[in-house]
């Protein structure tokens, strides 16, 4: 990479954070911690039917097909869209995915205690708040971890999950978050959007949602408040918390000045469309920083979005940069600008 073409593209990078984008934050960004991917997700629920079989026929008949596709090498949400799961069955996948993510979760939580260690993100909100009190930022993510929230806690701002600040949080949204930029002390405010659930979310059979940060195991009579993949995944997406949460995600992604989308696959249909309809019809800038330039990427960004900027990894120890003002990619094959902890370099 010449001189001028890492001007030219780190300037452009610079442009788009520089402006406050909403931040959209997937998988890629939680898994180099440790957080099980979908993957790893898919070969505990196949253990787990597989030693402890459902009890109905229809469940029965359900798993088997769902573990033929898995065993085919189809994705796990590829092969959950395929086939229509029984209550019994996604019941026991919620639970299978809470109890495998929330171990990898709370490990990461004390590790960061015991060495204390500065996350990536918390950086980059630091950047984006830095000496401007009044900022408010915007966090999208498909995660149910809470990786976010600690990095967010790690800067001086208020963090708004969208639940009061108890121990028992209940879900309060976003429609009040400007005051939050006024309290004393706080500077600034970082808004997660957690549209498909989070970990320490949970419902009652009454549809009740309580927050218990604290809690290690799903308490009795309650389920995980988080929507796994699947055709039932659309229809969870119509009940609160997450219908409030996406409609006000479709509010944020209209008011946005762009997007930086962080280990983000495009792979969501609760998040890509809109923000793709603004991002085109609008003429918004998106940043994406990730690992992979997967298939989704170029055939939802590349291929239809004007204004893009793409950090990636060239399979060695450099990164890839490729944008839509580019007729070329530009190659760094020193860096690994595309993992977020070397990127912060680019903005400072």
């Amino acid at each position: 990479m010449t001189i001028e073409e890492k001007d030219r593209i780190f300037s452009s990078i610079q442009d788009i954070v520089n402006n406050n984008p909403v931040i959209v934050v997937g998988c890629g960004a939680s898994m180099g911690f440790g957080i099980p991917g979908m993957w790893d997700l898919a070969e505990t629920i196949k253990k787990d039917f597989s030693e402890t079989p459902p009890i109905s026929e229809e469940s029965q008949n359900c798993i088997k097909k769902l573990i033929t596709k898995l065993d085919e090498n189809v994705g796990l949400e590829d092969a959950m869209l395929s086939l229509k799961c029984t209550e019994e069955v996604e019941n026991r996948i919620i639970s299978i995915v809470w109890n495998e993510i929330k171990p990898k979760d709370s490990e990461v939580f004390t590790n960061i205690i015991q060495s204390h260690r500065r996350l990536p993100l918390a950086d980059l909100l630091t950047h984006l708040i830095y000496n401007r009190a009044d900022t408010e930022i915007g966090i999208v993510t498909t995660n149910y971890d809470c990786l976010i929230e600690y990095a967010a806690s790690q800067t001086e701002a208020y963090v708004n999950c969208g639940c009061s600040q108890s121990h028992v949080g209940k879900f309060i949204g976003f429609d009040h978050k400007n005051q939050f930029t006024k309290l004393k002390d706080y500077e600034g405010c970082v808004n997660i959007y957690k549209i498909h659930g989070s970990l320490d979310w949970f419902i009652d059979d009454n549809g009740k949602m309580d927050c218990y940060p604290n809690i290690t195991s799903i308490p009795p009579q309650m389920k995980p408040c988080i929507i796994t993949p699947g055709t039932n995944k659309y229809e969870r997406a119509l009940e609160d918390p997450h219908r409030s949460l996406i409609s006000s995600v479709d509010g944020l992604f209209k008011e946005a000045t762009g997007y930086m989308c962080i280990g983000y696959g495009f792979n969501d249909k609760h998040i890509q469309p809109n923000l793709l309809k603004m991002a085109i019809d609008r003429n918004k800038r998106i940043l994406i920083v990730t690992k992979d330039l997967t298939e989704k990427i170029k055939s939802e960004v590349i291929a239809k979005a004007k204004n893009y900027v793409i950090v990636y990894s060239d399979g060695a120890q450099g990164t890839k940069f490729k944008s839509s003002s580019e007729t070329i990619e530009i190659v760094d094959e020193t860096t690994e600008y595309w993992k977020l902890e070397e990127f912060i370099s680019i903005i400072k």
